[in-house]
């Protein structure tokens, strides 16, 4: 297979454009990037949020108030209560359960939150891109010619 000049010319290009779409600029994360921590920090919220779900399905509104019931060791249960009627010690307690399941589940969103954050910022250049002026087009003698095809003299 014969090389021609045209043809390497587009293999060099596809090359850089291969070459600069996957690179970032200089101190900067690629787009989409989440770091170890972030991916904890989510494991953790999604842990904590399946508790709080659990806790609040155990949570049973009509068993809010009981009194003794009819026979030895039982109670009757209501979710009004009234005369005779006491606060059920188990409602209490799983509400507090709930509760607390609630502050953990929020507090871990507002750390993922802020380590998704941090990865935004991750992606953000943190050095100046290079100037375009000599870089882009070259100095000396030669620079702004053209692209150097030889030029015969006339005689």
């Amino acid at each position: 297979m014969k090389i021609t000049e045209s043809k390497l010319r587009k293999m060099i290009r596809g090359v850089i454009r291969e070459f600069t779409s996957t690179a970032t600029a200089a101190g900067a994360q690629k787009g989409g990037y989440e770091s170890a921590d972030t991916r904890a920090k989510e494991s953790d919220y999604n842990t904590k949020s399946n508790t709080y779900t659990t806790k609040l399905a155990a949570v049973d509104s009509s068993k809010k108030y009981r009194k003794p019931g009819g026979k030895k060791g039982t109670y009757d249960y209501s979710s009004t209560g009234g005369f005779g009627w006491g606060i059920n010690p188990d409602w209490t307690t799983q509400t507090s359960e709930k509760d607390s399941a609630k502050t953990a589940k929020d507090s871990a969103k507002t750390d993922w939150d802020s380590a998704k954050e941090a990865d935004l910022q991750a992606e953000v250049p943190t050095q100046e891109p290079p100037t375009g002026g000599a870089a882009a087009y070259g100095t000396g003698k030669a620079a702004g010619k053209g692209k150097g095809k030889d030029k015969k003299k006339k005689n």
